[in-house]
C-alpha cells in the first residue's frame, strides 16, 4: 500500500488475495513501475471507468438499464458500455427467474 500511495495512487482496496490500486490515468504507468520496482508482481495494470455516484435500481428501472445496455453492447461501433448503477441482490433474483 505504502509503495502504491507513494507513487501517485489514490487509493488501495484490499481483500484477502488481491489488492486494487486506484489512481489516476495519467498516474497508472508510473504506479505500476513502482510496484514493479518494489519487487511486487502484478496481475494485470489497466484502466477503468470507475462512476463516483452509484445508484441502487429498483425491478423497473433495472430491466429498462439492462435492455438500454445490450442494445449498446450488440451495437457494431460501441467498444464498451459503462454504468454508475448496482443491483440488489433481490433484484438480481428477480431478473434471473424471467
Amino acid at each position: 500500500m505504502e509503495v502504491a500511495i507513494e507513487a501517485g495512487a489514490e487509493d488501495v482496496e484490499s481483500s484477502e488475495h488481491i489488492h486494487e490500486i486506484i489512481c489516476a490515468a495519467d498516474a497508472l504507468e508510473e504506479v505500476r513501475q513502482a510496484i514493479t520496482d518494489a519487487g511486487i508482481e502484478t496481475q494485470s495494470a489497466e484502466l477503468s471507468m470507475v462512476a463516483d455516484n452509484i445508484i441502487s435500481l429498483d425491478l423497473n428501472a433495472a430491466r429498462k438499464v439492462m435492455r438500454l445496455i445490450d442494445a449498446l453492447d450488440d451495437h457494431d461501433d460501441v467498444e464498451a458500455v459503462y454504468s454508475n448503477s448496482t443491483l440488489p441482490d433481490d433484484v438480481v433474483a428477480q431478473l434471473a427467474k424471467e
